[in-house]
């Protein structure tokens, strides 16, 4: 199949090169150049009202090879060329425009962008670029870019510091852009457009209220205050045009901002979750990269062992740093593990102490099958187990149901799981943000049961299962050790089996590890249910020394009750299978 083209060789030719393979890139890189070529085939479509436009795509990389110029080292006063993978991924944000103008002017489909590349890629030269671009070029009037940090210090040293120095570099800048070093109005300021650029510290107080075109946000490992980045969309809000620009590599804090993008940008281009307009790419190793570094670490051949992998998440490797470089950081990792750490975070992007998301999630999505849009009615009459979580009284209760659906070619059963998920109607509001944003979104479509007050209402929850009663053959209703008690004897009142599993290692551990293996080999199938997807995707675990596993969440709004679900009804399926007809014991795991 032909892949669309932008018209762009150097674009172009890198999008071909990681699509057939013959760039060597991670995952995430992977689904990032796939979800460009989705988006070229259908651009412009009532669907999806955006377009690639490499006018401006162009206006952008030549401000940085006609205007820019280099200003340390061995290149110090050349022009900035960039890269084949820059054009990609620094020019994307640029390129990509809405189909409708704003009174003539064009407006650029990202809002948001998070790239995440290793030490060393020139991330910091691509932002203070980006900044001056936009501060003059990009021809918006009263345009006003932000450098943020977490101090002052900080805020002047990043981005800032080298946008000064590019002024300062290039003959055509300086006679257009004032530097102003006086601390009370430090700034670059265009006069002619009226617009500056400034470094400021992440403190909610003082950015409030601003009007920003540009936030430029630098190593977003660090930041733990998710309300000064809420605060900074909110200034962008009254600007179409407006970016928020975020960089990193990867750190060691979990509960930072950096992580939470990251996670964020990991679902939409494994398409759990839609966002149109946040751009992002991850340049790191893959899973087993990692494992294969710590184990040949020690070889006496490690750099030439590891080199393609060092290659492989650095797209600048010989451009901005050379191989003596990175032999010198496998020499040092060598020689202790603080080192060695110090290389997989910083040259190899992998955040040390992060839990492995437990799921292949491309592969679940491909085990979606269209046909059981109609669940309901495909599955009829049909045996199957339910597992009701009803833990989360103030958010999600998932209600969801295993079917047997037909075997192999091989003989082995196949199955389906569908659900709902009920939710307090007081939850989904306006005000929602980072990982429960969509939230909103699917109780509009249909994927929530919204119950009235703060609190899930069971009776709602009963009800929808005295329906499932009428149409399904239920065997059992499945609970864990910590759900109401009146509410399972309703259930047993109502006629249905009630069964009680432990939530513990020794019971879910097998049933975690089978759905994992069901879904590489596509005997379960499922209907693009988007919250069972988004918990999925959230479930993350490590073994003990007994190779045992237990589902867990990274972060508390990482919601994981539907994934939970599932696991629980593997559990009564794997002790007792389910027949086609028929009733069945009472397994002896579980006390009635």
């Amino acid at each position: 199949m032909k892949i669309p083209e932008t018209g762009i060789a150097e674009l172009d030719g890198y999008v071909a090169g990681v699509a057939s393979g013959e760039i060597d890139v991670c995952k995430w890189v992977k689904l990032a150049v796939d979800r460009h070529i989705r988006d070229m085939e259908r651009q412009g479509t009532d669907e999806f009202p955006y377009y690639f436009e490499p006018k401006a795509c162009l206006h952008y990389v030549n401000f940085f090879q006609d205007i820019l110029r280099h200003f340390d080292g061995i290149h110090s006063g050349k022009a900035i060329m960039l890269e084949p993978w820059q054009y990609f991924v620094w020019g994307s944000p640029f390129g990509w425009l809405k189909v409708d103008r704003l009174e003539g002017h064009p407006i650029r489909r990202f809002r948001e962008a998070f790239i995440m590349t290793p030490k060393k890629q020139g991330k910091t030269i691509c932002i203070a670029g980006s900044s001056l671009y936009m501060v003059d070029w990009d021809g918006w009037p009263g345009a006003q870019i932000y450098f943020l940090a977490l101090d002052q210090t900080q805020a002047k040293k990043l981005g800032y510091g080298d946008a000064v120095k590019l002024v300062n570099k290039s003959p055509e800048l300086e006679g257009r852009l004032r530097v102003n070093k006086s601390a009370g109005d430090m700034g670059i300021y265009c006069d002619e457009m009226d617009s500056s650029i400034r470094p400021s510290i992440s403190d909610e107080d003082k950015t409030d209220g601003l009007k920003v075109q540009m936030s430029a946000n630098d190593e977003v490992k660090d930041w733990t205050n998710f309300g000064i980045y809420q605060t900074m969309k909110q200034n962008t809000a009254a600007n179409p045009n407006s970016l928020i620009l975020n960089t990193t590599t990867a750190g060691s804090d979990m509960s930072s901002l950096g992580y939470d993008l990251e996670d964020k940008l990991k679902k939409v281009l494994s398409q759990s979750i839609t966002d149109e307009q946040f751009f992002g790419i991850i340049y790191a190793g893959d899973k087993e990269d990692r494992e294969f570094i710590e184990e040949h670490i020690n070889d006496k051949d490690a750099f030439e062992k590891i080199k393609p992998l060092i290659q492989k998440a650095n797209p600048n490797y010989g451009v901005s740093v050379g191989e003596d470089y990175y032999r010198g950081r496998i020499s040092d990792a060598q020689k202790s593990s603080r080192d060695l750490n110090e290389f997989l975070t910083k040259h190899m992007n992998f955040w040390i102490n992060a839990m492995d998301h437990y799921y292949n999630m491309e592969e679940w999505g491909r085990c979606k099958n269209e046909k059981y849009a109609d669940w309901k009615k495909e599955f009829a009459g049909k045996p199957c187990y339910v597992f009701i979580d009803l833990q989360a009284k103030k958010d999600i209760c998932p209600m969801y149901a295993l079917f047997p659906d037909g075997e192999t070619e091989s003989g082995k059963r196949k199955y389906a799981v569908f659900g709902v998920n009920f939710l307090p109607g007081a939850v989904v509001s306006k005000n929602l943000v980072g990982k429960k944003a969509s939230y909103n979104e699917w109780a509009t479509d249909g994927f929530f049961t919204l119950t009235p007050g703060k609190t899930t209402d069971y009776d709602y929850v009963l009800e929808e299962l005295k329906q499932w009663k009428q149409l399904f053959n239920i065997k059992a209703v499945g609970f864990d050790d910590w759900g109401p008690q009146v509410f399972a004897q309703k259930i047993e009142a109502s006629g249905m089996k009630v069964y009680i599993i432990k939530q513990s290692t020794k019971y879910l551990s097998d049933p975690m590890k089978t759905i994992d293996a069901w879904t590489v080999d596509h005997r379960i199938a499922h209907n693009g249910d988007p919250v069972l997807f988004w918990a999925m995707g959230n479930v993350v675990a490590k073994e003990d020394a007994n190779e045992n596993v237990f589902p867990r969440k990274e972060h508390p709004d990482n919601k994981i009750d539907p994934a939970v679900a599932l696991i629980n009804l593997v559990a009564m399926e794997l002790e007792d299978p389910l027949p086609k007809s028929g009733q069945r014991r009472v397994p002896k795991v579980w006390s009635v």
